[in-house]
């Protein structure tokens, strides 16, 4: 290589180590934000306690909760990003050279040795201080100037005599949106496929209940639970029976204890609409999922013939019209159908990747939640595009619409379409229409938010405290930590680079980077990896869209051109051979879901709200109905009833329960909401008292000498404590009561002096 030609690729390199040491140092400042928050909390956690309930310390990680963590990053991450383009704009060649003299910058392979520590910084076993010392040293490596020091003259083969074929181009030029198009229709049928099968039905079932005993298939025969397990204790039942009989409860008995099923997840839709329908204070009315989003699977339900278990099912078409939407959002956002191929190939895994058990059970992956996004960004880029302010007014309506659907994912999302509009009517818009426009996109929402409609019901109790502070939260799996940092320094990094651009697609951009660190906190609240798949398509479309913007605004040489192509059509080979592992890997967990079914009885449920196949036994159900109704004949009236069934009871009985929550084994955290229990049943004095069958005694679980795992141990003693909890509620209160009947689950308790008035009588 000639001197000539070494000064172009010397000039090359250091522009390319200048990138990775700015990449890097924003990866630095992530670790250094995340590890701080980290330690400085494990710190105060050290002199603060929280005192919850024995069944309620198993769900609480306090220290390996991230929510904090991550508002803290998304905060530092926004600062870097502002101080790295004001420090380029005021004095970009200063600060440049200034940058590119940093020891990592001056010494390339201690850059790249340095960077694995990236790695290390993610050990769970390590100190938090050690993990921060890391941090800092990075920073040191990443920041400090050193004095000049010459560059060695590094020996490369010269680019340019490298001759790339031109196949790619020549393959995709023939017929590729038309073959690319026809295999996103048919990747919509793929995903479509399961929630029309729900739709159709029958719904299945799995029983829930630990006291409900099912029925097993063994040799050919069903035999009831309780009875099978007897047998064993009494040495009547030979080896091959117990091993069959023990692997085909694996699942069911893992579910009963966990608690998790639909009637407690679905249940936190069916019953507050329930409490709604029945004419309880709105203000009373808990709706974990958003009023407006609550409200409207109770309009779907109702064109389906009503509220009802196998009804909510029907919601499940949102799934088709979501992924309809958000096709016809890409094809309007991406010219070449690659792109748009590639983008709903990622919201197929997505959805693919939650697993049958998620999809089948959970009311918050639903797209419902976040309806709205998708025609949301839809009218801000026909706005980009064509300059009307209708589109601009319809997606701030949306946008303030969403939270009424859901406060949480609406707020994100009115957010992001504020730091969107903000730069664009800032750049293109000149004086008075400038200042006009941006009062409106700032008093609009206010205005809308302040109307009576907007006054939904709670979505949020004194439950949040704890959400808060760390219940219902698990450590987030480092590699997500990992790639969330990186994420956002290459994010900001490129909004850096397209900072001058005027162009729609800048701004589009703006707004799903925003939308998608918003919805990242949904993750991060929880730390479990099924709260991620709402949160992948949109980073999926950002890092497409970074792709896209690059082929349309700065890659101008037919080389860079070329492979950036190739890099696509790799990336689509990889994308589709991910989407078909994660067809399969929920196919699998279908398979094992239905195969429970197979192994035991199946009942087929014929309540009015209820119409279900399941391995629960409906006639404890059937019974207990007919006792709530007896004592409280008058339909969508309140109960006061303390039982692990109180998900489900009320909702088939067409009562509610007038507890302060819906189902209260899930509500006793502490001694204080205990109280706020007893306290009501005080000083509402109710008739009737609808409790569970020795509910304040410690029950044997036959199955534990079988299940002896950690976690199921850990499950089991929580079902326990959290049945008990209700007991003390009990009684408290359980003197100025004497039962009247007795069912199969519940009894009925009377007021003691109504009940020697109405018998001196």
């Amino acid at each position: 290589m000639s001197p000539k030609d070494r000064k172009p690729f010397k000039t090359i390199f250091r522009r390319m180590m200048f990138n990775v040491n700015v990449v890097l140092s924003g990866c630095a400042v992530g670790f250094f934000a995340w590890n701080a928050t980290s330690y400085i909390k494990s710190r105060l956690l050290d002199h603060y306690t929280l005192s919850l309930n024995a069944w309620a310390s198993y769900y609480y990680h306090p220290h390996d909760a991230s929510l904090f963590n991550y508002v803290v990053l998304c905060v530092a991450m926004a600062l870097y990003g502002l101080v790295f383009y004001v420090k380029t704009q005021r004095n970009s060649v200063r600060y440049v050279r200034k940058k590119s003299r940093t020891l990592g910058n001056r010494y390339p392979l201690l850059l790249l040795l340095s960077s694995a520590l990236f790695f290390v910084l993610l050990n769970r076993h390590w100190e938090m201080s050690q993990r921060l010392l890391m941090s800092l040293y990075l920073l040191f490596i990443l920041f400090v100037p050193l004095k000049f020091i010459p560059l060695k003259r590094y020996r490369f083969r010269h680019l340019c005599d490298v001759k790339v074929s031109m196949c790619w181009r020549d393959i995709l030029a023939r017929h590729k949106g038309n073959v690319l198009l026809l295999l996103t229709f048919l990747l919509l049928c793929v995903v479509s496929v399961e929630p029309l099968k729900v739709i159709k039905g029958p719904i299945y079932v799995m029983n829930e209940f630990k006291n409900i005993y099912s029925d097993t298939k063994i040799n050919g025969t069903y035999v009831n639970n309780r009875t099978f397990l007897d047998s064993i204790e009494k040495g009547t039942t030979g080896k091959a029976e117990i091993s069959e009989f023990f692997a085909a409860n694996d699942k069911e008995y893992f579910h009963q204890n966990a608690s998790w099923g639909p009637f407690n997840h679905i249940g936190h839709i069916l019953n507050p609409l329930n409490e709604y329908i029945s004419g309880k204070a709105p203000a009373d009315v808990y709706m974990q999922y958003g009023q407006g989003n609550t409200l409207l699977y109770k309009w779907t339900m109702e064109l389906f013939g009503g509220m009802s278990l196998d009804n909510f099912y029907k919601c499940y078409i949102f799934y088709i019209i979501y992924s309809m939407l958000y096709i016809l959002l890409l094809l309007y956002l991406f010219r070449d159908k690659l792109y748009v191929f590639n983008a709903f190939a990622v919201y197929s895994i997505a959805f693919f990747s939650a697993g049958y058990w998620v999809f089948i059970h959970a009311p918050g992956v639903i797209p419902t939640i976040h309806l709205f996004d998708t025609t949301v960004f839809l009218f801000l880029l026909l706005y980009f595009r064509r300059n009307n302010l209708v589109f601009l007014v319809s997606a701030i309506v949306l946008a303030a619409l969403s939270i009424y659907m859901n406060r949480q994912f609406g707020l994100v999302l009115l957010i992001s379409l504020g730091a969107a509009c903000l730069p664009y009517l800032w750049e293109t818009k000149q004086g008075k229409e400038r200042y006009t426009l941006l009062a409106m996109l700032v008093l609009l929402p206010l205005v809308m938010l302040a109307a009576p409609f907007f006054k939904t019901t709670a979505n949020a109790s004194s439950t949040l405290f704890y959400f808060l502070r760390g219940y219902l939260s698990w450590r987030p799996d480092p590699d997500v930590v990992f790639l969330t940092i990186v994420y956002l320094v290459v994010s900001y990094h490129f909004l850096f680079l397209i900072r001058r651009q005027t162009h729609y697609l800048k701004y589009a951009f703006i707004f799903v980077f925003i939308y998608s660190q918003g919805l990242l906190t949904y993750f991060f609240w929880s730390g479990l990896s099924n709260h991620l798949m709402p949160v992948i398509p949109f980073i999926g479309l950002e890092l497409l869209l970074m792709l896209y913007i690059s082929k349309e605004l700065i890659v101008k040489t037919g080389g860079a051109r070329i492979a950036l192509t190739t890099g696509m059509v790799l990336g689509t080979a990889w994308l589709a051979f991910t989407c078909n592992n994660a067809i399969g890997e929920f196919y699998k967990s279908k398979r094992i879901y239905t195969r429970n079914f197979t192994q035991h009885r199946i009942y087929q449920w014929d309540f009015d709200r209820a119409k279900i196949a399941t391995t629960i036994n409906p006639e404890p159900f059937r019974e207990s109905i007919a006792l709530i109704q007896k004592y409280r004949p008058q339909e969508n009236s309140g109960i006061h009833l303390l039982s692990v069934y109180d998900n489900v009871l009320p909702f088939l009985a067409k009562r509610y329960s007038m507890m302060p929550f819906f189902e209260m084994q899930w509500f006793v955290f502490t001694s204080k909401e205990r109280a706020e229990a007893i306290n009501r049943l005080k000083s509402q004095k109710p008739e009737y008292l609808f409790v569970e069958n020795g509910i304040s005694e410690e029950h044997p679980d036959p199955w534990a000498p079988y299940f002896n795992a950690p976690e199921i141990n850990a499950f089991r003693k929580a079902n326990q404590e959290r049945r008990l909890e209700l007991g003390k509620i009990f009684t408290a209160v359980e003197d100025g009561y004497e039962k009247v009947e007795e069912g199969v689950l519940l009894s009925v308790y009377k007021r003691k002096s109504l009940y020697a008035a109405s018998a001196r009588h």
